[in-house]
């Protein structure tokens, strides 16, 4: 049963600062360790995609019938259409699911839509043969806590005074600390003087406080509190001072040309046609056989000259501050001055030096005011209209560089803009025998140390209908906060205005995530976890999913009538805007309750959604294809039968959880076309070594590393390697594995699956 006395939860907010959020308003603590059993054979056979197809083409109404004899009752499906793929439940019928209840409609269709689709889902998985390959993964839980880290750029209370530290656990004082006074703890400190003592909420350990009852006092009022840990540089520079790198192709694949619509108009793009008339004695066009006269045409080059351009222009007038710098590189590496427009070229044997290109310093001030957007727009507009296509692609030289350049100012970014595969110096992605390969996973991941370390976001642009190794490329900008993506030639404009709206707001950024010993993270037997997350944007979200670690504890609190469970995130961070060194404290408390359905009532479509995308994204990229799909189907499950839960679900909550289910779709694809693919070439992975599951089905998702024979775990673990290495292989050589690789890390970027 439920905990009686509803508790008011703390939900904390300091000027509208909502750091933490969770995945339902209720924890739930019961014996947990509970599993979600799929057919693999009716798995195989659909994607997420399916039910929105059909739903986005109902069939035509059946004729009416005459009344059936009533049939006794059945139950009716807790998992909407993914209820027919999960073995562990009795299959249901299609006019029984027809009774479900609804999911909430999508923008383009009606909640009776869906649920045809949802019988229509269910007619192509219960018309499966019986499967013998049953597999198991964790049953999908609500006891999931979100960090919106974007909260790190707004102020909280500052604390001057030391951080006040339970030595066990290394907790923090905070206001749901209960502080014995001096006067009743009859103790003496070594000085000779009484102190108060402090009962840590989370490990239950006592100690002595040695602060002033000042401070003591601001601790308590603060829900949120910032400790200062250096104050800042004298030389910090300010909000709309970063640098921003263009990092840009100018290969000779970046004159291929696009066809405008009618009316499409592009600055600069006349500069192109203009040159070709010059070579036809009647000064006509050039046509390619395919290109067609009265029609526009403008090459990937004068695209990315608009869009930058359209970019600089906005820069001056909101951000005149800012420091911009043009990077090109092609057979070498151009380094543009702002303020002299003069060119310094890296060539020859320096683009394969690694260790020569991370020391090399461009002769670039950028601390001087007059390299400021506002001084150099002219001259930097004039530079990005005067590039011309040539020779071939030093992209891993020209993004080593720009990285260094862009970290002489923490909080910085790099936008590169490519078309093709690097093929001259350091990162030449063109080497395919297995040494080349591992040189080349060690070069991208220096380059996204450096970039974490240095404070630096990298974006990646990479044009549509090419091959540029996104695999490796996007990791970079999984690992920096930045964004990757596919675009059109013809959008492009409009992809670099998203890109530099989510902002860094912090660099340095750990979190360290404490939770009651009544409790642990469910990948571990702890309940203490840091993450190191390096920079923190202004839509930066980090999740945690945690379960009952301790029944004895929890079984005790609820004896003594205690219905509540405290939280706390310590985040240690720099701030952007002043450069000073800070450490973030908040406290929160959260309501228990034994009884799933009231976590499920209570549930937070959003916090829900954004995890599961983002954890089943993350299986995917390491080659879990199989258990990626059933993670995100057993949430899409639990999303489903919340809302139906819910009394009455709000418009907001509908929008949530239509836009969850449409990247949750997207997503699933692109495993799906992997999955085929390599099918088609013969390779099969066995789904349980996809995830070190048993060849039973039973997973280990829970199972501690000591349960299992060491022998055992060095064989799963190296075979997981393999697998791993050979799809990140695959999707980084395939012609269209771009595709892929682009929706698999955007899809775990919190900024490109926030659902707000």
């Amino acid at each position: 049963p439920s905990l009686p006395s509803p508790f008011k939860p703390h939900y904390i907010r300091f000027f509208q600062l909502n750091l933490m959020d969770f995945a339902s308003k209720y924890i739930l603590v019961n014996e947990g360790d509970e599993k979600e059993t799929f057919d693999e054979d009716a798995l195989e056979q659909v994607s997420l995609a399916d039910a929105k197809s059909k739903r986005k083409k109902p069939a035509p109404p059946a004729p009416a019938a005459a009344p059936a004899a009533p049939a006794p009752a059945a139950p009716k499906p807790s998992g909407g259409f993914f209820g027919g793929l999960f073995s562990s439940k009795k299959r249901v019928k299609v006019d029984e699911a027809k009774e479900a209840a609804p999911a909430p409609a999508d923008d383009d269709g009606s909640s009776e839509d869906e649920v045809e689709a949802q019988a229509a889902f269910l007619t192509t998985v219960t018309s499966t043969a019986q499967s013998s390959r049953v597999r198991a993964v964790r049953k999908a839980t609500t006891n999931i806590v979100s960090l919106d880290l974007g909260t790190l750029g707004n102020d909280a209370p500052i604390f001057t005074g030391d951080v006040i530290r339970c030595q066990n656990c290394q907790a923090v004082l905070s206001h749901l600390s209960v502080i014995t006074p001096a006067s009743a703890s009859g103790s003496s400190s070594s000085s000779g003087g009484s102190n108060p003592h402090w009962s840590c909420e989370f490990c239950s350990t006592k100690a002595e406080i040695t602060a002033e009852e000042e401070e003591l006092q601001m601790v308590k009022q603060g829900h949120t509190i910032d400790y200062l840990i250096e104050a800042p540089p004298p030389e910090a520079k300010g909000d709309g001072e970063e640098i921003i790198v263009y990092c840009i192709d100018i290969s000779g694949s970046m004159c291929c040309t696009s066809e405008a619509p009618p009316g499409f108009k592009l600055k600069n793009a006349g500069s192109l046609s203009d040159l070709n008339r010059q070579f036809n004695d009647d000064h006509s066009n050039q046509l390619l056989p395919s290109e067609r006269r009265g029609v526009s045409y403008v090459s990937r080059l004068e695209c990315v000259q608009a869009a930058v351009n359209h970019q600089l222009a906005v820069f001056e007038k909101n951000f005149p501050n800012r420091r911009c710098v043009v990077v090109t590189f092609s057979n070498d590496v151009s380094i543009y001055d702002p303020k002299t427009k003069q060119a310094h070229i890296v060539a020859g044997d320096h683009l394969s030096d690694y260790e020569w290109l991370t020391n090399y310093k461009a002769p670039l001030d950028l601390s001087d005011a007059a390299t400021s957007i506002k001084h150099t727009r002219n001259d930097l507009s004039t530079i990005i209209s005067g590039l011309e296509e040539r020779g071939a692609t030093a992209l891993g030289p020209a993004l080593v560089l720009s990285v260094k350049i862009a970290s002489a100012v923490a909080g910085s970014q790099v936008i590169l803009c490519t078309d093709g595969l690097a093929n001259i110096g350091v990162g030449n992605l063109e080497a395919k025998d297995d040494a080349a390969v591992a040189k080349l996973e060690k070069f991208y991941g220096d380059v996204s140390d450096l970039a974490v370390q240095s404070g630096v976001m990298v974006n990646v642009i990479s044009i549509k209908g090419t091959h540029t190794s996104l695999e490796y490329l996007a990791k970079i900008c999984q690992a920096s906060r930045g964004l990757n993506d596919i675009v059109d030639p013809l959008t492009m404009q409009e992809n670099f205005n998203v890109m530099l709206k989510n902002p860094v707001v912090a660099t340095d950024v750990t979190v360290k995530m404490i939770l009651h010993r009544g409790l642990k993270f469910h990948d571990s037997a702890v309940s203490e976890k840091t993450s190191v997350v390096g920079n923190a944007t202004k839509e930066s979200t980090l999740t945690f999913e945690f379960e009952m670690a301790s029944k004895e504890v929890i079984d005790k609190l609820i004896e003594e009538k205690k219905d509540q469970l405290p939280f706390q995130v310590q985040i240690t961070y720099t701030k952007k805007a002043t450069g000073a060194k800070m450490i973030r404290v908040l406290t929160q408390a959260q309501p228990i309750t034994t009884d799933r359905d009231v976590a499920e009532q209570n549930a937070n479509v959003q916090v829900l959604g954004l995890h599961s995308v983002q954890e089943s994204a993350r299986l995917a990229q390491q080659g879990n294809y199989t258990k990626a799909r059933m993670r995100q189907m057993a949430y899409q499950k639990l999303g489903s039968a919340a809302l139906s839960k819910k009394p009455q679900a709000s418009e907001a909550e509908k929008k949530s959880y239509s836009a969850w289910r449409q990247q949750a779709a997207e997503l699933d694809e692109a495993i799906v076309v992997q999955k085929k693919k390599e099918s088609s070439r013969g390779k099969r992975y066995d789904s349980a070594d996809e995830d070190l599951s048993d060849s039973d089905g039973a997973n280990n998702d829970d199972m501690e590393v000591d349960q299992l024979a060491v022998p055992v775990v060095k064989a799963k673990s190296a075979k997981s390697a393999v697998r791993t290495a050979e799809r990140q292989r695959t999707r980084a050589e395939d012609e269209d594995g771009d595709t892929s690789s682009n929706v698999l890390y955007r899809a775990a970027n919190a900024w490109s699956s926030n659902f707000k």
